[in-house]
């Protein structure tokens, strides 16, 4: 009942920002450490060819700005997500087995987190960003968890996506106006051409 009620709550913000996506990633990350009992839910999105933060439960200014990651860093867990198109965690990021970056290994001694999973945001089948879930004890996320990061994901991939639609729209319908007073215009004076 609290997952659909967040959901709900999501889709809620969704329909009433259709100019805005930062409604939407900030509720997305707000609701994610609830549901996951996470220490932090971060979302980030590709730009250029790094990965940017654009909404944290961290205050961004704690965690360095849009912290940008190198998009092509597979030992980022972040990357690696975006990268394979898949689902990817570590349940103990300070492992000594831990396949991840001394940069990322720094960052969970820091913030005290052992547990990450990264989710990509896929649309039509190509990666556009992540949403990460960080905790403090180790140990992988369970079958649950990780179909509602899906959820998480998909939500956040229709809110740019929406917004994406609406911006085009209003960029045609500008486009058909003023192609409509031109007409106008030139009907209107069909012997002159200076109108």
């Amino acid at each position: 009942l609290e997952q659909q009620t967040v959901i709900s709550e999501i889709l809620r913000v969704i329909s009433s920002s259709p100019t805005d996506t930062q409604p939407v990633f900030d509720a997305i990350v707000k609701s994610g450490v609830r549901l996951f009992g996470g220490m932090t839910v971060s979302l980030r999105l590709i730009k250029g060819n790094t990965i940017e933060t654009v909404a944290s439960t961290l205050p961004l200014h704690d965690t360095g700005g849009t912290n940008p990651v190198s998009l092509g860093d597979e030992s980022m867990v972040s990357s690696r997500a975006i990268l394979r198109r898949e689902i990817v965690q570590v349940p103990d990021i300070l492992a000594p087995e831990s396949w991840v970056n001394e940069r990322a290994k720094q960052r969970g001694r820091e913030r005290g987190f052992r547990a990450l999973i990264n989710a990509p945001l896929l649309r039509e089948n190509t990666a556009i960003g992540a949403i990460a879930v960080s905790r403090a004890t180790p140990g992988p996320f369970s079958d649950k968890e990780i179909a509602l990061l899906k959820t998480f994901a998909d939500q956040a991939v229709i809110a740019i996506e929406n917004v994406r639609l609406f911006n085009e729209t209003k960029e045609a319908l500008e486009q058909q106006t003023v192609i409509s007073e031109i007409l106008r215009v030139i009907s209107s004076s069909p012997t002159d051409t200076q109108p």
